[in-house]
């Protein structure tokens, strides 16, 4: 049941991408399924290199702060000079932000595909109303545009399903976490299911332990995935959890050494998500310890291999910054 609601997410999301004309889909999700959009997004982007994705999941405050999030973004991510004017009303300051994104498309058959699905919204209407001047506006030839809004409080969902244009698509996707938890729990102790297979459940259910403090039981899953999968990304990601146990429970020489293994690894088998994780968490573990040219390299490395992932590029980033900005 959770893999079809998620195969059916990604065909939507798929079809929106591939049109040949403009689209725009306002999605209704709850905060925690937002990952589920940002990863199939991740994986379009992958299978679409002549297009470019800008894909924004970082919470909604307010219209003000938000837009800025998205212009620093673009200045790191594009040439063409963005002009900031803070002071302007935001419909214009997401007019040209999405302009400037156009403009730096290469000529040829590129699309720009804008998704901004805040993890959290704290002003509901403020995020409706920059939707609802997006979805109002002319959609340029080459712009796909996708929205979230919140499942249990809709609003804009409602603009888009009551909209007479064909190019405005609503769509609610719905995982509640207690059918997900089933089903991963359900493939893990499968014994006939492939062994790749039930290792992802076991390191699904293991960072689930770790998010609750369960550190015992996580590192139980890792160790029964280094039985179970000699697959090097599924290696790298148990030893990347087993790198966050020991520094949850404060050992910090285990954290240090089992998360360089960990990073070997992904770097080895180009597990990008397992290394921009290891090489931001032993870059803040390091720059905590004073060891500064470290830490620089580390949060230089997470930079690097997050070029689809504005918001690890960002924060890798921002935390580099703050290391140059210290007496380290």
């Amino acid at each position: 049941m959770p893999q079809d609601r998620i195969r059916a997410l990604q065909r939507v999301l798929q079809t929106i991408v591939e049109h040949p004309e403009p689209h725009a889909l306002v999605v209704a999700c709850t905060d925690h399924e937002t990952f589920y959009i940002v990863n199939l997004l991740g994986q379009l982007d992958e299978d679409s290199p002549s297009d470019r994705f800008c894909v924004i999941a970082d919470p909604f405050t307010t219209a003000s702060e938000y837009i800025d999030t998205l212009e620093t973004i673009a200045q790191n991510a594009i040439d063409t000079p963005l002009p900031l004017r803070p002071d302007t009303a935001p419909a214009q300051r997401i007019e040209t932000f999405l302009r400037h994104l156009l403009a730096d498309l290469p000529s040829g058959d590129h699309r720009l595909i804008v998704a901004l699905v805040p993890s959290e919204i704290h002003d509901a209407p403020g995020f409706t109303t920059l939707a609802e001047t997006m979805l109002a506006a002319p959609l340029d030839q080459r712009l796909r545009l996708v929205l979230r809004d919140d499942r249990n409080a809709p609003r804009h969902l409602h603009t888009a399903a009551q909209s007479s244009s064909e190019t405005i698509i609503a769509y609610t996707f719905s995982l509640p976490p207690e059918l997900v938890l089933a089903e991963v729990t359900a493939a893990a102790h499968d014994r006939r299911a492939p062994p790749n297979e039930r290792a992802q459940a076991l390191l699904t259910l293991a960072c689930l332990d770790l998010g609750h403090g369960r550190t015992q039981d996580a590192l139980a899953r890792c160790t029964a995935v280094s039985r179970l999968s000699a697959a090097p990304a599924l290696q790298a990601l148990a030893l990347a959890i087993q790198s966050d146990v020991s520094r949850r429970v404060g050992d910090i020489d285990a954290a240090l050494a089992v998360g360089l293994a960990a990073l070997r690894l992904a770097v080895e088998s180009n597990a990008s998500p397992v290394v921009q994780h290891v090489a931001l968490a032993l870059g803040e573990l390091t720059g905590r310890l004073g060891r500064c040219p470290e830490a620089a390299a580390l949060f230089d490395l997470a930079h690097r291999a997050a070029p689809l992932n504005p918001e690890v590029s960002a924060r890798a980033q921002a935390l580099r910054c703050q290391l140059e900005a210290t007496s380290c």
